[in-house]
């Protein structure tokens, strides 16, 4: 896990944790939309405040105990319907 905190999206809860997709803000990165791989969230709040795109390439594992330590953005919050439907869809292409 990286040492700063950083926004995650989880996409599949498991016995022993989540699967999670890291998620990015756009400002200052829009050559990285270029990628097949990166989805820009239509309507990303809630739960991300800033203009988001979720990376579908980079699903990890967190297990519950570190899971823990995590904080939940908009009190949990979910997506909207439209990309969380693509997202969902679409991450296992890339993983």
């Amino acid at each position: 896990m990286p040492a700063y905190s950083r926004p995650y999206l989880i996409v599949k809860v498991l016995e022993n944790g989540v699967h999670v997709l890291n998620v990015s803000s756009s400002a200052g990165k829009e050559n990285k939309l270029i990628f097949k791989s990166n989805y820009l969230l239509s309507n990303n709040y809630p739960p991300f405040p800033k203009s988001s795109f979720v990376k579908l390439d980079s699903r990890k594992l967190i297990l519950y105990d570190e899971f823990q330590t995590f904080n939940l953005m908009c009190k949990g919050q979910k997506l909207n319907p439209k990309d969380l439907d693509y997202i969902l869809n679409n991450y296992l292409k890339w993983c």
